[in-house]
């Protein structure tokens, strides 16, 4: 009887081993922190990319990435400039960035060649408190993950994500209230992606090995001698 229940003890954690644990989803307000936890990372600086480029919803490739916008979006997302005096946007005027408009419900989407473990960038105007409160939310797959919500000014900040499960997607969606009439704008340039998986188990892991080793043990303690058995 011991042993058929240390069997199916057993067999128990095996399946629960075998269940992948959820992913965990790590957020960087520094970009040195960033880089130093996920290198190599490839980096986007749409230099290459022709001035005034309006991004529709048919993919654009820019190299490492294609991007496109949803079927609802009424005002341009472009690569371009910042406009003369850095209004609004702070970027180098000499320096193509990506420049996306956001209604409520309006998407921008990053889809990678390869499966990523990271996402960052320099972010102009992202999530501001214009209304008093969030104005975009954010993707990694299907996850969503809280966006800090920046100052009103639109300074440039970093904003990257690290996952421990590969994801091939990001997506920006505009949550403005449903009665404005304004959209989140917002600048994007530097973009940083790939990244690597943790090469050792999560704590979860480790207490299941330790679990199961413990089993074992506890089963061949259990086990009565043969010749105890034949008295």
């Amino acid at each position: 009887m011991s042993r058929f229940v240390s069997t199916a003890a057993l067999a128990a954690l095996a399946a629960a081993c075998a269940t992948p644990a959820a992913a965990t989803i790590s957020i960087f307000s520094s970009k040195a922190d960033f880089v130093a936890a996920n290198a190599p990372l490839a980096e986007e600086t749409f230099d290459g990319v022709t001035v005034n480029r309006q991004i529709g919803q048919v993919p654009f490739d820019v190299g490492g990435f294609t991007l496109r916008v949803g079927a609802n979006n009424a005002i341009p997302t472009t690569i371009g400039r910042a406009l003369p005096g850095g209004g609004p946007y702070n970027f180098d005027q000499t320096d193509p960035y990506l420049f996306a408009n956001l209604g409520r419900n309006e998407t921008l989407i990053f889809t990678f060649d390869t499966p990523i473990f990271a996402f960052g960038a320099d972010f102009d105007g992202l999530n501001n408190q214009f209304d008093g409160g969030s104005r975009t939310s954010f993707f990694v797959g299907t996850t969503q993950v809280a966006l800090p919500i920046a100052a009103e000014d639109g300074l440039i900040s970093f904003f990257g994500v690290q996952s421990t499960e590969a994801f091939t997607s990001v997506t920006f969606r505009g949550i403005v209230p449903a009665n404005s009439s304004t959209y989140e704008s917002v600048g994007i340039d530097n973009v940083l992606f790939g990244g690597a998986p943790a090469a050792v188990p999560e704590p979860a892991s480790w207490a299941m090995f330790i679990g199961g080793f413990g089993l074992i043990g506890g089963a061949l303690r259990r086990r009565r001698p043969v010749g105890e058995a034949l008295a």
